[in-house]
């Protein structure tokens, strides 16, 4: 069955285009292997008249936001065989006042939890051969491995697996360059997030790793007097002023190190990302990104390319959790 991928964090319009005597549309989307429709939505046409004065109209629906809450990508620990992704079927209806217009749609979408760019333009759908990598070049720890998934000459998506001693891959026709980085300081930091083609993909920071912890809490002042006895006092060792109420949350800065160019685009994505995993000494931990701005860095213009950025684990100190 033939299909369209879509990166369902921009939008993807479906247009009935210019149809005579339309009056409203019916939209109907289903689940792969549902038994009866996911969706089914009615909108009445914008109605206008064409400089021979007939009839016409026109509807559109835009289905990104409604099939990406089906994607639901998760980690832990190993990269996936295949991406998180929803498959749909859609079959788009007109009608005018008194029948159904011979005008329809159908087709079918598989969903990624990506984006695309202004420049892209509208309804931009994933191509055929595509690596869904954004640079031909990775920054390794020696001994580690990974995944880089592409999209096959028959449109579907394959994982190409990076092995603990490669140095140079071709990915379906792409040649992309491994710099093994030997640390012997520090130890690695590696983040795991959701790029801009909607895969799971590992960076990772070689430097200084600097943790902190901060704290909110509410306080009051309590009456250490005590008043039931002949002679008043009060205990000098209770509290006066009480805190309750604590709220402590992580916080660390992570450096990447020396790397290249090829960075700016990985760190522009995990900028932009709204999934990040960190992996540290074996403990898998999400995270959120604080860090709200980049300078992109260039060997022309800084000489030397390396990043600091800073995350918040996305969990309470406390549990909290009920």
């Amino acid at each position: 069955m033939p299909y369209t991928k879509i990166l369902s964090r921009s939008p993807y319009i479906l247009s009935t285009g210019e149809l005579t005597d339309l009056s409203y549309s019916i939209l109907v989307l289903t689940l792969n292997g549902a038994s009866s429709p996911t969706f089914t939505i009615t909108k009445n046409a914008y109605q206008f008249k064409d400089s021979s004065n007939v009839d016409k109209g026109f509807n559109s629906f835009d289905i990104s936001d409604l099939l990406r809450d089906y994607v639901e990508t998760t980690y832990n620990g190993t990269l996936p065989t295949l991406p998180a992704l929803a498959q749909f079927t859609y079959n788009l209806l007109n009608f005018s006042t008194t029948a159904q217009l011979p005008a329809q749609q159908t087709g079918t979408v598989r969903v990624l939890d990506g984006y695309t760019e202004f420049q892209n333009g509208l309804n931009y759908s994933l191509p055929v051969n595509q690596v869904m990598l954004s640079c031909s070049e990775l920054w390794m720890p020696i001994g580690a491995e990974t995944s880089i998934y592409f999209n096959d000459a028959n449109n579907d998506i394959q994982e190409f697996k990076v092995s603990n001693v490669d140095t140079k891959v071709d990915v379906n026709g792409t040649d992309i360059r491994i710099n093994r980085i030997q640390e012997c300081k520090y130890p690695h930091n590696k983040i795991t997030f959701i790029n801009k083609w909607g895969v799971l993909q590992d960076l990772w920071f070689f430097k200084k790793r600097v943790d902190k912890t901060t704290t909110v809490n509410s306080n009051f002042q309590s009456s250490v007097l005590n008043l039931l006895q002949n002679t008043p006092s009060y205990s000098t060792t209770s509290h006066y002023k009480k805190t309750y109420n604590f709220v402590g949350n992580q916080s660390m800065t992570l450096s990447t190190g020396l790397v290249g160019e090829c960075y700016n685009p990985y760190v522009q994505e995990l900028l932009m990302s709204e999934s990040l995993w960190l992996t540290y000494e074996l403990e898998i931990t999400p995270i959120v990104m604080t860090s709200r701005e980049i300078q992109k860095k260039t060997s022309l213009n800084d000489y030397l390319v390396e990043y600091s950025f800073d995350f918040e684990v996305s969990n309470q100190l406390i549990n909290n959790i009920r």
